[in-house]
């Protein structure tokens, strides 16, 4: 797994441009068709050596100072039971392989208060994190892949399910 930081750049000469594409004219001279576009440059900042298979998705918990990675292990559709979450350092160390082991296939992950959530294909899933252990699983009836999460600041959870 690697982590980028990403730096813009040019990016207050955009709006500029757009100002002046809008205003031009049929009439203008100027036939250029050149567009100066925000510059992006990707920078690796670490890469961990560890073995985590089929990551998913990411969280940073900002109060705790760790990064939670959801790990498929396999592919979504073979429903193996072998998914987990890896507990990682911010600077790239592993604090817990399989912190949270016995997923699915964990994809989605979000957090709010003690609880992480976890889109994990036809469940959400409720890990409690002092205790490393699964809380709760809500099966979602219907469900194909559910896939993303949000929680907004009062802990209501939303997600997408990709039918």
């Amino acid at each position: 797994m690697a982590v980028y930081r990403i730096m813009k750049h040019l990016v207050t000469l955009l709006p500029l441009l757009a100002l002046a594409w809008s205003c031009s004219t049929k009439s203008s001279q100027n036939t250029s068709t050149e567009t100066v576009s925000p510059t992006w440059q990707l920078t690796e900042i670490w890469r961990t050596d560890q073995n985590l298979l089929t990551c998913e998705s990411v969280l940073f918990d900002e109060s705790r100072q760790q990064l939670y990675v959801a790990c498929i292990n396999g592919t979504p559709a073979e429903k193996n039971g072998e998914g987990y979450i890896a507990l990682l350092e911010t600077a790239g160390g592993l604090t817990s392989l399989q912190w949270v082991s016995g997923l699915i296939a964990p994809i989605g992950i979000g957090r709010h208060g003690n609880r992480l959530y976890v889109c994990d294909i036809e469940q959400l899933v409720i890990l409690d994190i002092e205790e490393s252990q699964i809380f709760e699983r809500l099966d979602v009836e219907g469900a194909s892949v559910l896939n993303d999460i949000d929680i907004d600041a009062s802990g209501k959870v939303y997600f997408t399910d990709s039918d």
